[in-house]
């Protein structure tokens, strides 16, 4: 996912920079998809990449 999403590589890279291992940096990228998909689910929506910045 960080190696093919542009949007989740920046946000990982962020994680890294501020300090954070890498296990920690892929558990923020998991837990914001985790965030994605439970509302795409919820409100009954298709994934669009755009807004996810």
């Amino acid at each position: 996912m960080i190696n093919h999403n542009p949007v989740f590589k920046q946000y990982y890279q962020l994680k890294i920079s501020q300090g954070k291992g890498h296990r920690c940096a892929q558990g923020h990228c998991v837990r914001k998809l985790l965030k994605i998909i439970y509302h795409l689910l919820s409100t009954d929506q298709e994934f669009n990449h755009e807004p996810l910045r």
